[in-house]
């Protein structure tokens, strides 16, 4: 992954559904695969620690 896509999430909105606030500093890539659903997934460093689906 690109590290010049990564960018401090505060509030992340996107067809309306609203991502909760992360903690400060924690980088996100946003994947959109489904139309529905947005997929944050939450990086430490240069590694993914956990994918979050917000439906």
């Amino acid at each position: 992954m690109d590290p010049s896509l990564q960018t401090k999430l505060s509030i992340y909105t996107m067809q309306g559904q609203t991502v909760r606030q992360w903690p400060q500093g924690t980088r996100y890539f946003p994947v959109l695969d489904l139309p529905n659903s947005v997929y944050l997934l939450v990086m430490d460093g240069f590694r993914p620690q956990k994918l979050v689906i917000q439906h």
